[in-house]
């Protein structure tokens, strides 16, 4: 397998370097833009006039600096190898891309507070700015169904105001939002890091869960704000 370094950075793109060390190593493979980059990139086209002292036009801003998460995980009966990417300080988005291939790297899915639709209001609302390090985890239904989710607190400053936790299926994207239920409501609140633990399995008999482990995620635990 071919080595890569990943790494965001404050001019708004996420790139994938090849990794290994000698020629063509150090030669840049793909490069993504997330949607909360785009609208702040014209920024960067402000020179820096040494009349103007502290007055300058161009203001410094974060753009792609959060937590990177690369894991193998399984996509119908094929493995695959996965990098999830939280935006962090610069902007409210989680994203994912395929980069099984280093020569042909590929976005999964992106979900961000632009998603537009009524169907989106969820993870338009409570998505905030993500500073915690998203976990891929093997999860499995009660019916038997195996998929493999990213895991992830909503983050900070959320549309919502409130502490939320992300569960996106790395195949195909589909967004699930646990918002936590408190009494009495807090003003402001949100999800940091996360933990996803497994810790139980079935009997023999496949008719009760006792304690043990079966490879699947069970359950999870994360600070608020």
């Amino acid at each position: 397998a071919r080595s890569v370094v990943l790494v965001g950075a404050n001019h708004g793109m996420f790139h994938v370097f090849d990794g290994r060390a000698g020629a063509p190593g150090g030669q840049e493979l793909f490069a993504y833009i997330p949607v909360t980059s785009l609208g702040h990139m014209g920024n960067l086209l402000f020179p820096y006039v040494a009349a103007d002292k502290n007055n300058q036009k161009f203001q410094h801003r974060y753009f792609v600096d959060g937590q990177i998460t690369v894991s193998d995980v399984n996509i119908g009966g094929t493995w695959k190898t996965v990098a999830v990417v939280a935006s962090g300080a610069g902007g409210r988005s989680v994203f994912a891309l395929d980069i099984t291939n280093p020569s042909s790297i590929s976005v999964l899915w992106e979900i961000n507070d632009r998603i537009t639709g009524a169907s989106n209001a969820a993870i338009r609302d409570n998505i905030g700015y993500v500073l915690g390090k998203p976990v891929i985890v093997p999860f499995k239904t009660a019916a038997g169904a195996v998929s493999w989710k990213a895991i992830f607190g909503n983050g900070y400053n959320s549309t919502g105001q409130k502490a939320t936790l992300f569960v996106v299926d790395v195949a195909t994207g589909t967004t699930s939002t646990i918002v936590a239920s408190e009494t009495p409501a807090l003003p402001y609140n949100g999800l940091g890091n996360v933990s996803v633990v497994d810790t139980k399995r079935r009997n023999a008999a496949n008719d009760a869960w006792i304690d043990g482990r079966d490879g699947f995620a069970d359950a999870g635990y994360g600070a608020d704000q």
